[in-house]
């Protein structure tokens, strides 16, 4: 009895590994089932729902064009066009300080008016929603600068290499202007007949007549203006 015993002890001592194998090797097997084709570190979604989808909207692409220059107190036409096409689709067109609302008419054009509040640079764009088949899309910043008249001379002659109200000598190629009472370092854009320049106030004048400028020599010739005259100016 005692040696049937023995016997019976040993076959369990030696069946023991191989049953905690099959069990281990079992629970690894069945673990892919649970979710199968996951890449790793994603889960399964629980049963009866189906894992989120890519947005397969197609993507968009909003065009905005403007007049780049003109005269404040002017009605400002800002259009556009969203592709792909699609009718009456909801066009936001930012402006300082509100938003013009659109829709899109035959081949996704659009535009709206605006009126700007003064002299100024300013920046304005367009953006579209998204539709259930498209996705939404803005516009790059166009930048509108709103000018104001302004009369001008210039100067220069028998002055250069004297120092200047803000700083530095004047020369022939300093680009700036003289203004009375815009504070030093002040940058604004001026144009004449078709040209633009972008400089900063450097020097304190004109002190001659109702004139609200000085140009450098050099600001003068970036714009062809004359002696004296009438100049747009964005400040």
């Amino acid at each position: 009895m005692d040696s049937r015993r023995r016997r019976r002890r040993l076959a369990a001592c030696v069946l023991l590994p191989f049953a905690v194998t099959m069990s281990a090797t079992g629970f690894v097997a069945a673990t892919p089932s649970m979710g199968q084709g996951l890449s790793p570190g994603e889960t399964a979604s629980p049963e009866g729902e189906a894992p989120p989808a890519d947005d397969d909207r197609a993507p968009t692409k909003t065009k905005l064009k403007s007049d780049r220059h003109v005269t404040a107190g002017k009605t400002v036409r800002l259009s556009g066009v969203v592709t792909p096409a699609t009718d009456g689709q909801q066009v936001i067109v930012h402006v300082p300080g509100h938003d013009e609302v659109a829709r899109t008419g035959p081949g996704g054009r659009f535009s709206v008016s605006w009126t700007p509040s003064g002299p100024g640079e300013y920046s304005v764009q367009a953006s579209v929603e998204g539709t259930d088949a498209t996705l939404a899309s803005k516009s790059k910043p166009v930048k509108v600068t709103v000018y104001r008249k302004a009369e001008a001379s210039w100067y220069g002659p028998g002055l250069y290499g004297n120092g200047m109200a803000c700083g530095g000598t004047l020369t022939t190629n300093t680009l700036g202007v003289a203004h009375k009472s815009l504070p030093c370092g002040t940058k604004l854009t001026l144009r004449y007949g078709g040209k633009s320049v972008e400089v900063e106030v450097v020097d304190r004048g004109p002190y001659v007549g109702n004139r609200e400028f000085d140009l450098t020599s050099a600001t003068r010739q970036r714009l062809g203006f004359p002696s004296t005259g009438t100049v747009l100016s964005s400040k």
